[in-house]
C-alpha cells in the first residue's frame, strides 16, 4: 500500500514538473507585447533629455565627492563619541568634564569638519561640479 501511494505521487510530480504552468501560445503573445513595447518606448526617447536627467542626478568626479563626504561625517562622528566619552550633564543641567583634552580634541575635530566642508563646498561650486544640491 506505502509503494503504491509513494508511485503514485511520483508520477504526479514528475507531471506537475513536465507540464507548464503557461500555455505557450500566451507566452509567446506576451513575449511580442513586450517586445512591441519596448520597441515604441525606445523610439519616442529623446536622448539629449536623458543625458540632462542623468548629468543633472549626478554630481561631478563622485569618488572624490564621496570621500570628503566620508571623512566629514567620520570626523563629525569622532568628536561625538570624544565628547560622549570627556564630559557629563546631569539632570539638573550641571556640566562636569572628565577628560579636557578629549573634549578639546572634539571641538578640534568639529572646527576642522566644519572647515573642510566649506572649502570643498565653494572649491566644488567655483569649478561647477554639481554638488550644490549635496553639500
Amino acid at each position: 500500500m506505502n509503494k503504491k501511494i509513494l508511485i503514485g505521487s511520483m508520477l504526479v510530480f514528475i507531471m506537475l514538473l513536465l507540464m507548464p504552468s503557461i500555455p505557450a501560445i500566451q507566452l509567446k503573445t506576451y513575449e511580442n507585447e513586450i517586445h512591441n513595447d519596448f520597441f515604441t518606448r525606445i523610439e519616442n526617447i529623446d536622448f539629449n533629455d536623458l543625458k540632462s536627467i542623468i548629468i543633472e542626478g549626478i554630481p561631478d568626479h563622485p569618488i572624490l565627492f564621496i570621500w570628503v563626504m566620508f571623512t566629514f561625517y567620520f570626523r563629525l562622528a569622532r568628536a561625538e563619541l570624544y565628547y560622549d566619552i570627556a564630559s557629563d550633564m546631569d539632570e539638573d543641567l550641571n556640566f562636569f568634564i572628565y577628560h579636557p583634552l578629549l573634549l578639546y580634541w572634539s571641538v578640534i575635530l568639529i572646527y576642522s569638519a566644519v572647515i573642510k566642508h566649506f572649502f570643498w563646498g565653494d572649491l566644488a561650486e567655483e569649478m561647477e561640479w554639481n554638488w550644490k544640491e549635496f553639500i
